[in-house]
């Protein structure tokens, strides 16, 4: 039945809601697509069921924002984030990041689930983690993309919380290091609008962070990478937040809290 549902939702001809089981229904066909049985097999972690069923679910995540809304449970992103940590082919995992992917874009997502649901904690310990070798070098460039497409899509708060828990900048400085001029520009994008959240701050700490962690240095080196795009917003970020201009007025905000704490405490 699985091998079946999985070739039912690749047919070009069948709209996938209408392969779907409804909660409504009192006596389903059996060809009915029931995601819960779906999510029973991707929890075996058994290879031979793990396909079929990443299948089904990968062509499932194409369908509309609704259907899938209404199928994206946080047990199914729990369950991808879970494989992502697992000892499977490439295929199978390329496919998980697809589905990651998918499930971290378009207007009705939720990225704040994939973060619930621990798929971008999974997505940074797969990165920094997973062994070395062309092909694992390959799906790590593909773990970055996901993981920068979900990280700009979080809300300020959420994304706040992970740089406040984990260490995301580590996992992106690594990420600054693969060769691949698109990603990497992402990267940087991402990076950007994280050092901006701490724009706000007396200090910003995340710039200060991410600086203690060798993230300045690989920026430098990007400055100066042939591919002008990468180049340019390498330099863009440099400037922007560890300038002279940029340390400055870092100097000048902690002077000015000093002054304050001092002040406070004579009256």
């Amino acid at each position: 039945m699985l091998w079946a549902w999985s070739y039912m939702t690749e047919m070009e001809d069948i709209r996938i809601e209408e392969l779907l089981e409804r909660p409504d229904e009192s006596s389903p066909s059996p060809l009915k697509l029931n995601m819960r049985k779906v999510l029973q097999f991707l929890s075996t972690e058994k290879a031979v069921l793990v396909i079929p069923a990443i299948r089904i679910v990968g062509n499932v995540c194409v369908g509309s924002d609704a259907t899938i809304d209404n199928l994206i449970s946080i047990e199914l992103l729990q369950a991808i984030a879970k494989l992502l940590c697992g000892d499977f082919s490439v295929w199978i995992i390329k496919e998980i990041l697809n589905i990651a992917h998918n499930m971290s874009t378009g207007p009705s997502r939720h990225p704040t689930n994939l973060m619930s649901a621990g798929v971008i904690d999974a997505l940074c310990k797969f990165i920094v983690s997973s062994p070395s070798g062309s092909n694992n070098l390959d799906l790590k460039i593909c773990a970055a993309d996901v993981l920068t497409t979900a990280l700009s899509a979080l809300p300020e708060e959420d994304l706040e919380r992970m740089m406040d828990k984990g260490p995301v900048f580590g996992v992106l400085i690594q990420a600054l290091g693969f060769k691949d001029p698109t990603v990497q520009c992402k990267v940087v994008n991402t990076i950007d609008y994280m050092l901006s959240l701490g724009s706000i701050m007396k200090f910003n700490t995340y710039a200060i962070s991410f600086h203690s962690l060798g993230g300045y240095e690989e920026l430098g080196k990007l400055a100066t990478h042939p591919n002008k795009v990468l180049s340019s917003k390498a330099d863009t970020v440099v400037n922007r937040y560890f300038s002279e201009d940029a340390s400055t007025r870092e100097i000048e905000q902690e002077d000015a809290v000093r002054s304050e704490t001092k002040a406070a405490g004579n009256v």
